[in-house]
């Protein structure tokens, strides 16, 4: 594919440049090794008075906006695991609390991680570790939510959260459309959320 361009009136690197970016938005694409300009010092060339390239420029409509980020292109396909710290030593707080009244599977570290203390937990497909943290600062405002199966279990899970000394606080079902949740604290202060598809 061959490109002609020219510009006598005003042969000057600076238009040279802009026929450069012309080309590259007819293409619609940096393929090709069109994605850099590199010129010798003292380099005068065309214009853009004219350029063809065979191909009728055409405006390219944007795409809206939904509120959801782009396709990603890295090759992510989900959320393996999620991590909350705890203190030195609190590996059996750990197993009570998330192990315990929560209901996850503790599932087994890798032998090189093991030594580090803190335990892993499956949840559904994905995992939550606890790892331990020195010196140690509870999470306030970051935290996991974890999903349960219905608004009955959700209640269920509550009353005996409740029923084992632990503070429920409810977020208001008007927050999130469609959605019923409350937040709890772990043994160590970090925040726990937990999450129902609303009931009718």
């Amino acid at each position: 594919m061959g490109y002609t361009l020219s510009n006598r009136a005003d042969p000057s690197v600076e238009s040279f440049r802009d026929v450069f970016f012309k080309i590259r938005r007819a293409l619609g694409t940096t393929a090709f090794g069109i994605n850099e300009l590199r010129m010798p010092a003292g380099f005068e060339g065309p214009g853009h008075d004219e350029v063809e390239t065979g191909h009728e420029e055409v405006a390219k409509p944007k795409p809206e906006y939904d509120g959801r980020p782009p396709v990603a292109v890295t090759g992510i396909v989900g959320l393996h695991h999620v991590q909350v710290a705890a203190p030195p030593g609190g590996e059996d707080a750990a197993r009570a609390f998330y192990g315990g009244l929560l209901g996850l599977l503790e599932i087994d570290k890798p032998p090189l991680l093991e030594v580090r203390g803190g335990c892993w937990f499956r949840v559904g497909a994905g995992e939550l570790h606890v790892g331990v943290e020195d010196p140690f600062r509870p999470a306030l405002k970051a935290h996991p939510a974890l999903l349960v199966g219905s608004g009955g279990a959700l209640e269920e899970l509550a009353e005996s959260l409740a029923g084992s000394g632990v503070e429920i606080r409810w977020a208001d079902d008007a927050e999130i459309p469609g959605q019923r949740r409350f937040h709890v604290s772990d043994p160590w202060g970090n925040r726990v959320e937990v999450i129902a598809a609303a009931t009718e």
